[in-house]
């Protein structure tokens, strides 16, 4: 329009037609430019908002994680805990039973199975620590050896399981009978040692004749006569070079007990 009135010399027409031109070119941009900027921000916005939604799933996703570490850590501790109880149990428990083993070893070692008093080499020790004792101390040492009297008759007319609850019969009343502060072991067979450690000569004699007539008063299931002991009595002296000569003198103070009618206490 504005050319055909720039061709017909209208130029103030042909000017204000195309002022309204540009004008209408202009408006058109602007909306344009409008229309392009708020489609760029939604296209942002959506962008951001997209963005947003990822960054939340990956917290939310982080925080379970989070919490599953946790559960597993809890759960971790707690198998620890319960496998460090388990073991310490069972340390304890392997202990326990070393130190009873330990104990039933020794147990033993020292003690004669039949009769529970000390075996023949475990009294032996303790005699020759009192022994020791003596020669250093001059403390009170007296050794006693006693035998079941005519044992073999009682083995060979009611067997050996009545000789076996004879021997524990007499073991049992000889440990109620010698005091807390002696000793006693089986010497073998039917025959005892007996180490005193306390009072003079006539005190352990008398202890000693008062076991003698306990023996003579027990009543044995199923033995119909009564059991009797002979025993000899001992006293170390300092001219004794081992504690087998004061054994060796009660030995024949025993053989003196037997050989005058048994049931007998002699001293050498």
């Amino acid at each position: 329009m504005a050319k055909l009135l720039f061709a017909e010399d209208k130029y103030q027409q042909a000017f204000e037609e195309l002022q309204v031109y540009v004008e209408a070119l202009k408006k058109q941009h602007k909306d344009d430019l409008e229309t392009s900027e708020q489609q760029a921000f939604e296209k942002l916005s959506n962008t951001i908002t997209a963005k947003e939604n990822e960054v939340l799933k990956l917290e939310n996703e982080l925080q379970s994680k989070e919490l599953n570490d946790e559960k597993l850590r809890s759960r971790f501790m707690l198998v620890m805990v319960i496998l460090f109880a388990v073991i310490t149990f069972f340390v304890t428990l392997l202990l326990r039973k070393n130190q009873k083993l330990r104990k039933d070893l020794k147990l033993l070692a020292t003690t004669d199975e039949l009769t529970q008093l000390y075996n023949r080499r475990k009294i032996m020790s303790e005699l020759s620590k009192r022994f020791i004792d003596f020669k250093t101390t001059d403390s009170p040492l007296y050794v006693a050896i006693f035998d079941l009297d005519l044992f073999k008759n009682i083995n060979d007319s009611h067997g050996h399981n009545m000789g076996d609850e004879v021997l524990k019969a007499v073991a049992e009343c000889a440990k109620a009978n010698i005091g807390e502060d002696n000793y006693i072991g089986r010497y073998g067979g039917e025959e005892f040692l007996v180490v005193l450690t306390s009072g003079d000569y006539e005190t352990n004699h008398a202890r000693l004749d008062k076991l003698r007539v306990a023996v003579s008063e027990l009543t044995i299931r199923h033995l119909s006569y009564p059991v009797t002991i002979s025993i000899g009595l001992s006293e170390a002296t300092q001219q004794d070079e081992f504690q087998t000569d004061v054994i060796h003198r009660a030995d024949k103070a025993l053989y003196e007990a037997k050989k005058a009618g048994r049931n007998q206490l002699k001293g050498a």
